[in-house]
């Protein structure tokens, strides 16, 4: 509970500080909150594939008020959190149930995960103790300060996760 609290707290603080590179309209925010809490629901059914539990799971038992896009929409975040995202593995993607959602909520669900992967990135170390610091900004880059006891290995763990933001984004 604590990890998917900070996960859902440094995510969502994203949402709100990138907004104008991620594009995203300020209705996913919510969308994002939820898929944030629910990212690891897999672990205890498959702790080394959790990702692929975690999906099924939640196109089974999907969070309340969701409709159908997004009960999809959050199960394909949540597998994609965990591991490394590349042209190769989105190529793939496209033969599975993301094929159902029309372009612009594929884009919205790669966004959104890309957002939650940097998110879970900053709590690696699952100690809720790595807090945001000055954030900056430029065209080309975004530079997030990571502070407390565990920074340099979460902050690590973030920039290791922001595979798929590059390739989303020609911002670093």
């Amino acid at each position: 509970q604590a990890h998917a609290r900070a996960v859902t707290s440094h995510a969502l603080t994203l949402f709100d500080l990138l907004a104008p590179m991620h594009n995203l309209p300020p209705e996913r925010r919510s969308l994002l909150e939820t898929a944030a809490q629910v990212h690891d629901i897999g672990l205890g059914t498959d702790p080394t594939r959790h990702h692929v539990a975690g999906r099924d799971i939640l196109l089974g038992y999907p969070p309340a008020g969701l409709d159908e896009k997004e009960r999809v929409m959050v199960a394909l975040i949540t597998f994609l959190h965990r591991k490394r995202v590349t042209r190769k593995k989105l190529k793939k993607l496209a033969q599975t149930s993301f094929a159902t959602l029309d372009e612009s909520a594929q884009a919205e669900t790669l966004a959104i995960a890309a957002l939650l992967r940097v998110a879970d990135g900053l709590d690696y170390s699952q100690t809720s103790s790595s807090r945001l610091g000055q954030i900056l900004q430029t065209d080309a880059v975004v530079e997030i300060e990571v502070k407390g006891p565990c920074a340099s290995e979460d902050a690590r763990r973030a920039q290791a996760k922001s595979d798929l933001w590059h390739l989303l984004s020609e911002t670093d």
